[in-house]
């Protein structure tokens, strides 16, 4: 399952909180998956969702794409990519904030491949530079001006 999101909470207010990846999860499983928050529903295939990680989107850019947090740490990168997935599949089956329960969540979601990333080329360059010169990522060379590019779009 494609989620073109990228935050939880825009930290530049540019996009507004109905539809953070969050809300995207709960609109896919809902429009495009009508039966699949019913308890008996059972899937015959399990859900990985995939995330953006190309710097050359274009239009859209900052809000879907991950490229778009290049931050150091936890601000940005794979750390900022899983932190936001991960918390995603938490709020996802909270008891107050969250829309299916663990069990739910067990039926439909694949637990040994719960995400995957779209563009490795990009993803590659979210481990730091260090990393991408170690393995001759030169095309990483690139990534944070382009990352700058992808925020403005």
């Amino acid at each position: 399952m494609m989620l073109y999101r990228n935050y939880i909470n825009d930290p530049t207010g540019k996009y507004q909180e109905d539809s953070n990846i969050v809300n995207r999860m709960y609109w896919m499983l809902t429009a495009q998956c009508a039966d699949c928050l019913k308890d008996d529903y059972f899937p015959h295939a399990k859900i990985t969702v995939m995330v953006e990680a190309s710097c050359k989107m274009g239009r859209g850019c900052g809000k879907l794409s991950f490229c778009a947090h290049d931050g150091p740490g936890a601000q940005g990168g794979v750390e900022y990519m899983w932190n936001i997935l991960t918390e995603m599949d938490r709020i996802m089956q909270d008891p107050v904030e969250g829309y299916m329960t663990p069990a739910r969540h067990a039926a439909l979601f694949n637990p040994d491949t719960p995400f995957a990333v779209h563009d490795f080329k990009w993803s590659r360059c979210f481990y730091g530079e260090s990393f991408y010169r170690s393995m001759g990522y030169d095309d990483c060379d690139s990534y944070n001006t382009m990352a700058g590019i992808c925020r403005t779009k």
